[in-house]
């Protein structure tokens, strides 16, 4: 699918569903929230930390240059740094677009958050930016004039889950769980950057709550919590490189003689069907103050290898055979309340590996032939 992203102001369009801002644009999920919402109807700002960022998206999607707009956001923890790009009136500027009177915002989805490789200082570097970023948001959002109706941010599976610890075999994780890891142990790790991620989303969201609950606000606020999210990318890619983390994970199964070892995996869910889950919340009154957990299936490396080996038959003796044993029942977790209230038919397994196997093996049949 091929989408352009226009820097010049679309002006209101009688048919539009409205102005979303979506923060985090230029990621995996962000990227994928855009385009459901521009296909949806809605007007679209992005807001991105640079021009850098934005401008490879000036190269596609043409269809949809009339719905699409950009707002520069350097830094999402500095105080006021949604000020502009939620502003009611005002001038938004950049090298690449007309100076342009500002409209409000109807709506904001907020997915940007930091993630660093290496943290020298945890809380520098990742719990204060994930907090701050998300306040941010939400103060931005509760100025006086603002026409903002509903909040949703993006948190994660972790925020739930009791990361480290051997699974309960009597335990099914639901909305009501929360990570247990206090902010001062996250603050004090310094190798275990997955404790330190999912401490940060917990925080966050928590922050969240917290500010929805002390201040009187013209806006309501949803949660939606992905678990491992799998997929192809709608981000303009040309080679391996390009391509976000969570996106070249499928070529760890390709050119190996093991499987990837994973005693116990996450569930998974589609990169779409996330998006999805957030423009439902958009539409849905009955999602304010709501938490959403975005995951149904469990796999292992095995039944990923042989998904991968029947998509692609040609190139199975680059995979290694797995046993299809069945998803360990010692891992459990119910999001029966996305699929029942958000109306969500999730996308099979088989297809989101199929699909996330295919744009690894053009990207990785390019970067051989450019080599």
């Amino acid at each position: 699918m091929h989408i352009h992203f226009s820097y010049t102001h679309s002006h209101p369009d009688k048919m539009s569903k409205g102005t979303v801002l979506v923060t985090g644009f230029s990621g995996f999920l962000g990227s994928a929230v855009a385009l459901q919402l521009l296909e949806s109807g809605y007007k679209v700002r992005g807001a991105v930390r640079s021009e850098s960022k934005a401008k490879p998206r000036s190269k596609k999607y043409p269809q949809y240059s009339s719905q699409l707009e950009f707002t520069y956001v350097p830094d999402i923890a500095a105080p006021g740094a949604f000020d502009k790009a939620i502003e009611v009136s005002g001038r938004v500027q950049g090298r690449l677009m007309n100076t342009y009177k500002a409209q409000g915002v109807d709506y904001v989805i907020h997915t940007a958050s930091p993630l660093a490789d290496k943290c020298g200082d945890p809380e520098r570097d990742m719990l204060l930016p994930a907090i701050n970023g998300t306040l941010s948001v939400l103060k931005s959002a509760n100025r006086p004039g603002s026409t903002v109706k509903r909040v949703v941010i993006t948190s994660s599976f972790g925020a739930m889950e009791d990361y480290g610890q051997p699974w309960n075999p009597e335990h099914v994780y639901t909305e009501a769980d929360w990570c247990p890891i206090s902010y001062e142990r996250a603050k004090a790790e310094r190798e275990d950057q997955a404790l330190i991620y999912v401490v940060a989303k917990k925080e966050a969201e928590q922050a969240a709550f917290k500010y929805m609950k002390e201040n009187k606000t013209s806006f309501d606020f949803v949660s939606v919590l992905p678990t491992t999210i799998i997929g192809p990318t709608v981000q303009p890619v040309k080679k391996l490189a390009d391509l976000p983390l969570s996106c070249t994970r499928i070529g760890d199964f390709f050119d190996t003689k093991e499987l990837p070892s994973a005693p116990v995996a996450p569930p998974i869910v589609d990169v779409a069907d996330v998006a999805l889950c957030h423009l439902r919340t958009l539409e849905i009154p009955e999602a304010a103050g709501q938490r959403y957990l975005c995951g149904v299936h469990g796999h292992t490396p095995a039944q990923v290898a042989n998904i991968l080996r029947r998509a692609f038959p040609s190139e199975a003796h680059r995979i290694p055979e797995g046993n299809d044993e069945p998803w360990s029942k010692d891992f459990r977790w119910d999001g029966s309340k996305a699929t029942r209230e958000l109306h969500i038919e999730w996308t099979p397994k088989e297809i989101s590996y199929a699909e996330a196997g295919r744009q690894w093996l053009e990207l990785d049949k390019a970067d051989r032939a450019s080599a």
